[in-house]
């Protein structure tokens, strides 16, 4: 089974987020949806993914 959760580092750059489609599915293909994105700075992120095997527990 893949680890749980994944971040991922991403860097647009200047010329803006074409790559950021192709690094989601990519990622999808491994198994992984994309969770949440985290805007750190103009061109930094942080994509979170969770593995679509993974089931979280609830908390009661």
């Amino acid at each position: 089974m893949p680890d749980p959760y994944r971040v991922v580092e991403y860097d647009s750059g200047p010329k803006g987020m074409e790559g950021m489609e192709a690094l989601i599915n990519e990622w999808a293909a491994k198994g992984y949806r994309l969770d949440q994105i985290v805007r750190r700075s103009t061109y930094d992120w942080l994509l979170i993914f969770s593995s679509r095997d993974f089931t979280p527990c609830s908390v009661q």
